[in-house]
């Protein structure tokens, strides 16, 4: 019977085939179930990703489909692209030079090549060098070249980098274009071609501009090369064992907290403890079209696209081109059904969990194999669901031929164009596999869910540890076999383990075993319990995603109304990473650190002085001054399996209430809301609560209908129902009330919408006052309001102002953020600049 589910939904389908399993008994028998090896073996034995018939469509028909390459649509694209060009809307057409560039087929040289690429990076170029951006644009007039840009009008690109190289001030690299011209046009003038003509002008208006110019001390190369996004060192010195971390901190075990960090020397606030690249990330899809896919950063405005898919950009060819050697050739024709998961590699656990043999926590699998998967705390649906998911990967690695044997390079990896080449044959290997599979192979006689130390005792099997000399070489040795007992394991490490910087070389080896996976696919003898193994494997990485995933972050700024002079700041998720040092930290409703991100790598630094022996403690959601304790316990509870024990979840710090507290009627006292009758534990008179609640409803529907018509740009009435709000909530609040600030800010940008920027930093003087009393003096959430305020202080007329709360708010940034973050270097520059116009005013005043 056909799962009555939306095609390519797989929620939808993991929650069909959970209540068929229920209906049918079957989840009973999966319960019992002890090992993740034998949890996917009972998926394919009953055969139960067949009752989801989109699936078979998917991968027959859909994959080698979806968001591919097309001429046709890039053309449309460019075409759009030039109508805004010759309008001057160059944001616009810049845009739609972008897409057009995403879904220009790739492949200079072969058979089936269209200009449709090299004519989109030209025309980009255009557009970036009226928009000013002219460094962007040599970029781009050298990939257009470089991709086959017809040679009767290699002249624009020549001439349009003549100028951007006179722009940037590069009188030396100008001079080498302008020869490259100079030939040109004498070719131009021999062929009697008509641009001869306009191309001797354009030479002598050049010609004239290198006069004037003054060779700068900088070259082209350095110019164009230099790192927007330089990584910080951790403070003191690297850590020898967490070799990701300071050498402040340390590694400690104990029954209760298992391993977690802790101060080695006293730690002072704004101490750089952990600068981390990620295991394994991935971008979230609804920052395909903003972020690169690899590295995560911002999109330049000449992004790339991969050379087979039209759906993922990157920030430049080197991202592009890791990204298709490690993961994108496997992952590209499955981006719908791959989302929600980490690119995975294997390895193996020392004595102390993580810990390679020479004692070291590194960036390599051992440290993510080890990391905690809390399966015995897990609901059997759960359980039953995430199976089924790893099952799906397992499907999916089986049907692009990741299994492959040999030596040799994949095909796919080689040649982005060869990808959809055999999908017959794709196919027919995924068919037998799950036709086939339940019954061959026998049942695997060990877990691979202990979380303890191998037994000593046990029997052994080589699997791969890190080369001694630290070079990324692997070496054989011995482990359990509760911890990896197939050849299918053993290969996984082979084909996986991270190279030295932790990225798998493109021309690993692909071999499973002696017995291929492939080959076994088709004869069906000795290849189960290898595949089996390698979902488990899988299934064991899902399950460590629910408490061990971290997210990548960035500062997302919108604008209430077009123009408006203030920015609403929030952190956005932007992508889903793995990273095993800053997995140690514990948690804490009152944490120890913050985490920023540059690109991808994790920067946590201390917010607090922390003593020697001092647990450091991460926030894994739940904060106290965010979060009820309630709240708090009941999520740390579902997600993260324990019941936090933290200072401000069994002390007097809590509660959450604190902030939220009401006027006694007769003294103007605060006291908490909990009843509808309350004894005022100032004046011990009674309020009457109902009256203050009442009261209290009519100020929320007016803030709601303030909000709507400040969203709608309707700001006099927008500004007197906020006023209006204002008033009820001042005669009913305490003046640290969350709710009281959130008006004062909602004023301060209605007023500075309207260009009432004096009267908007009054409000936001009431807001920060409320905003440092919830959440501290160095808080991120205090920054940001300052940041808003000396924005606003500056279109008020008042840069003195402006300096004082621009200084204070770089400070408390740098404590949170590195000096490379794009939020330090905006704040720093607006200090710059608000220095400047204070010295030049003190100096024209005598």
């Amino acid at each position: 019977m056909a799962a009555p589910m939306k095609f390519g939904n797989w929620q939808e389908a993991l929650d069909y085939l959970l209540q068929k399993s229920k209906d049918s008994g079957l989840l009973q028998g999966f319960k019992s179930l002890q090992s993740n090896a034998d949890r996917i073996k009972f998926v394919f034995d009953n055969k139960i990703l067949l009752d989801v018939e989109w699936l078979k469509l998917y991968f027959k028909e859909c994959c080698p489909q979806f968001h591919k390459k097309s001429d046709e649509k890039s053309v449309h694209h460019r075409n759009l692209g030039n109508k805004f060009f010759q309008e001057k809307k160059y944001g616009q057409a810049l845009a739609a030079y972008t897409q057009s560039v995403q879904f220009a087929p790739c492949g200079h040289g072969d058979s089936n090549h269209t200009d449709s690429l090299a004519l989109a990076y030209g025309n980009r170029s255009a557009a970036l060098f009226h928009m000013s951006k002219y460094q962007d644009c040599l970029l781009d007039t050298e990939r257009a070249q470089n991709a086959g840009f017809p040679p009767q009008s290699l002249h624009k690109l020549h001439t349009r980098r003549c100028w951007s190289l006179l722009k940037l001030g590069l009188q030396t690299s100008a001079s080498k274009e302008l020869a490259v011209l100079r030939q040109l046009c004498d070719q131009a003038k021999q062929n009697g071609e008509k641009a001869a003509g306009s191309l001797s002008r354009d030479i002598q208006l050049i010609e004239k501009e290198l006069l004037k110019l003054k060779e700068k001390e900088s070259d082209a190369q350095s110019i164009l090369n230099i790192d927007k996004h330089p990584v910080p060192q951790v403070s003191y010195r690297p850590n020898s064992v967490l070799v990701q971390a300071s050498s402040a901190v340390e590694m400690k075990t104990s029954p209760t907290q298992g391993r977690f960090l802790q101060a080695k020397q006293p730690i002072k606030s704004g101490d750089t403890l952990i600068v981390e690249h990620p295991f394994a990330a991935v971008l979230l899809p609804d920052h395909y079209a903003t972020h690169c896919h690899h590295c995560f950063v911002v999109l330049p405005s000449n992004p790339v696209g991969c050379l087979r898919c039209s759906r993922v950009l990157f920030c430049g060819e080197d991202c592009r081109d890791k990204a298709w050697d490690v993961y994108h050739h496997i992952e590209c024709p499955y981006l719908d059904l791959l989302h929600s998961f980490l690119r995975n590699h294997h390895e193996r656990r020392s004595t102390v969990p993580g810990l390679t043999k020479e004692g070291r926590y590194e960036r390599n699998y051992l440290s993510v194999y080890d990391l905690m998967t809390h399966a015995e705390d897990m609901q059997t649906e759960d359980m039953f669901q995430y199976s089924l998911t790893a099952a799906l990967l397992l499907t999916i690695l089986v049907h692009s031929g990741w299994f492959s044997s040999g030596d040799e390079k994949q095909p796919e990896a080689q040649n982005p164009n060869s990808l959809m080449k055999d999908w017959k044959t794709k196919f027919e290997r995924l068919e037998t596999f799950l036709g086939t599979s339940s019954t061959k192979g026998e049942k695997s006689e060990k877990g691979d869910n202990s979380e303890e130390p191998p037994d000593q005792g046990a029997e052994s099997v080589p699997t791969l540890a890190p080369h001694a000399g630290g070079d990324g070489d692997q070496q054989l040795t011995s482990v359990g076999s509760d911890r990896m007992n197939t050849r299918a394991a053993q290969g996984y490490v082979d084909n996986l383990h991270p190279c030295g910087d932790g990225v798998c070389s493109s021309t690993s080896r692909r071999e499973v075993s002696a017995n291929s996976v492939k080959t076994g696919v088709v004869d069906g003898s000795t290849w189960t319990d290898d595949v089996y193994s390698v979902g488990g494997v899988l299934l064991r990485h899902v399950q460590q995603l629910v408490c061990n995933a971290h997210a990548i972050t960035a500062l997302h700024a919108t604008q209430t109304d077009e123009g408006s002079a203030v920015e609403t700041q929030s952190q956005v998720r932007v992508a889903t990473a793995i990273y095993p040092t800053a997995s140690l930290m514990n948690h804490s409703c009152d944490p120890t650190i913050i985490s920023s991100f540059i690109k991808d790598v994790l920067v946590v630094k201390s917010v607090k002085d922390v003593p020697i022996g001092g647990e450091i403690f991460n926030c894994y959601g739940p904060h106290w001054k965010r979060m009820r304790r309630s709240e708090r316990q009941e999520i740390l509870k579902t997600q993260y399996f324990f019941e936090c024990c933290c200072e401000a979840c069994t002390g007097i710090k809590d509660d959450f209430s604190l902030c939220e507290s009401l006027k006694c009627q007769h003294c103007g006292n605060s006291m908490a809301v909990h009843q509808e009758v309350r004894v005022c534990p100032n004046c011990h008179r009674t309020c009457d609560m109902a009256v203050m609640l009442q009261q209290l409803e009519t100020a929320d529907k007016r803030f709601a209908d303030g909000i709507e018509k400040l969203e709608r740009g309707n700001h006099a009435d927008a500004l007197a129902s906020l006023l209006s709000c204002l008033r009820i909530r001042q005669s009913v609040m305490a003046d640290d009330h969350r709710e009281l600030g959130q008006t004062h800010d909602a004023l301060a940008q209605c007023l500075a919408v309207s260009g009432r920027y004096a009267e908007a930093a009054d409000h936001l003087t009431s807001s920060l006052r409320v905003t440092e009393s919830l959440y501290g003096a160095d808080s991120v959430e205090l920054t940001r309001e300052l940041h808003k305020m000396a924005e606003v202080q500056v279109n008020a007329g008042r840069p003195r102002e402006a300096l004082r709360t621009a200084t204070r708010a770089l400070k408390c940034a740098r404590m949170h953020c590195a000096e490379s973050d794009n939020w330090v270097q905006e704040l720093l520059c607006l200090e710059t600049a608000l220095t400047r116009i204070v010295a030049d005013s003190d100096a024209a005043l005598g």
